[in-house]
């Protein structure tokens, strides 16, 4: 009896079929063409999906949202983000909600890598909702950003201590971030940390204390400086945050956002937002969605 000749071709696929929605790559490559920013190039894999490109009628940036029609993130998951943004293309990136991170049977870890690039004249805002580690979840993340000293980059994102309100604050097992930023491909900025609450009492007034939500800022321009005056923030801040501001570099703006809960989060995230607006050329993303 003959061998069937498929046979190792459709174990081949069946087995591609199991990485589905779980090793997941999106791709996006934006261009300037007539004074507009385009999506010039795109690949989406699930559990990415992303909208339409929208224009802005009152500035020349666009803005994407990117979804995930899937439950989350589960342990196991491998997903790659990669962005290209060429000299000339100003775009506002954001997410459609919370990423939720969801343990796996097998005790196993998710996976993210988002490499970007941004060329001179080019700007990228990307703002991302803050990350929900469920129980027992873990999670990693890398992030490669270089950018040309003439570029512009804003970062926003942020995570929760979990699932506050099902008893979930601080169960998670691990949550680690690797971030290098890189200008001219030199490296301006380095951080990594893990947190492990089976290892270490974040709860602690010296850790997090009864703050739930811890929220990371970036922001790289030519008009950036320190003589900025970042003791406003604090003066217009509610008194219930923590919020830590420093300058690495000229015009290489870090800072990190403690906050109790969601309101006073999304209110420090708005406010911080409008006042960048008005010393930089960035755009408030909030009025554009």
């Amino acid at each position: 009896m003959k061998s069937n000749p498929y046979k190792s071709d459709s174990l081949s696929r069946l087995k591609g079929l199991e990485t589905v929605g779980r090793s997941g790559k999106l791709q996006l490559h934006f261009a300037e063409k007539h004074g507009k920013t385009i999506l010039k190039d795109a690949y989406c894999e699930i559990p990415f999906k992303i909208t339409r490109l929208h224009q802005s009628h009152a500035s020349k940036i666009a803005h994407l949202m990117l979804m995930n029609p899937t439950a989350g993130t589960f342990g196991g998951d491998d997903l790659t983000l990669e962005i290209w943004v060429e000299a000339g293309a100003h775009i506002v990136i954001t997410t459609q909600g919370s990423p939720k991170i969801y343990p796996s049977a097998q005790a196993l870890e998710a996976k993210q890598q988002v490499n970007i690039h941004v060329q001179a004249g080019a700007t990228l805002q990307y703002l991302a909702e803050p990350t929900i580690p469920f129980a027992d979840s873990q999670f990693s993340q890398n992030w490669q950003i270089h950018l040309d000293s003439d570029s512009q980059f804003l970062y926003w994102d942020g995570m929760m201590s979990g699932r506050i309100l099902y008893g979930e604050k601080w169960k998670f097992c691990k949550f680690a971030t690797d971030f290098q930023v890189f200008i001219d491909d030199q490296i301006s900025y380095l951080e990594r940390y893990q947190l492990e609450p089976s290892r270490q009492e974040y709860s602690d007034p010296l850790q997090m204390g009864s703050h739930s939500y811890l929220g990371t800022l970036l922001a790289f321009a030519p008009s950036l400086m320190p003589s900025l005056q970042t003791e406003v923030w604090r003066e217009q801040l509610s008194s219930d945050l923590i919020l830590g501001i420093d300058f690495p570099q000229a015009h290489l703006l870090l800072g990190r956002v403690l906050s109790e809960n969601g309101v006073g989060f999304r209110k420090a995230r708005d406010w911080i937002f409008s006042y960048l607006q008005g010393q930089s050329a960035f755009v408030n993303p909030i009025l554009m969605q």
